[in-house]
């Protein structure tokens, strides 16, 4: 029994875990996959903290919760309710991930599996600007945290020259850019102040 709970509760977390790391969007399905999948990670998180205490390792138990608890933070869509602080967190990942060409694609190119996790798309994106679907001249990152249907995104930017404001975020131009500092901004993200 102890051994079993702490085996469904691994492979529950581990599906949620998944599936927040993927990032896949399902569209409309999204309204009953994302309850789904956070109540399969919470209870899968929940058996293994019981099974582990079942078991009387209240030790293993203890370090599996703070990295699970760490893990979660680095995949979880926290930007959702607090953008600023999940840029925070993320910041040093999204640094890393400057080093990715995003080259001429609109949508485009892939991040490095362990950081695909950083947007919607597993990409970056270089904006265009002003609409004109030729690549801005300017040396902007975009790392889309959601995407639009039929269009628009939004998420963070690395801008070193200055605002975004105007640039095309897949079909809708960034309004109001909010600075970041240190030439990130974050576009058409909800604006908690957190």
């Amino acid at each position: 029994m102890k051994a079993s709970l702490l085996a469904v509760g691994l492979l529950f977390w581990t599906v949620g875990f998944l599936y927040n790391w993927s990032r896949p969007t399902l569209w409309i399905f999204d309204l009953l996959v994302i309850p789904v999948m956070f109540v399969i990670y919470s209870v899968g998180f929940v058996m293994v903290i019981a099974g582990l205490i079942l078991q009387l390792r209240p030790r293993v138990a203890a370090t599996t919760v703070s990295v699970f608890t760490v893990l979660a933070m680095l995949v979880n869509p926290l930007w959702q309710i607090a953008p600023r602080s999940y840029f925070l967190i993320h910041r040093p990942f999204l640094e890393l991930a400057l080093t990715v060409d995003p080259g001429n694609d609109l949508y485009g190119a892939k991040l490095p599996l362990p950081l695909q996790f950083l947007t919607s798309s597993g990409s970056v994106s270089s904006p265009r600007a002003d609409f004109d679907r030729e690549p801005s001249e300017r040396s902007i990152h975009f790392f889309p945290q959601w995407i639009g249907i039929p269009d628009g995104g939004g998420g963070y930017l690395y801008s070193p020259e200055g605002s975004p404001k105007g640039v095309d975020l897949y079909g809708d131009p960034c309004v109001e850019p909010v600075d970041l500092g240190d030439g990130w901004w974050m576009c058409d993200m909800a604006l908690t102040g957190f």
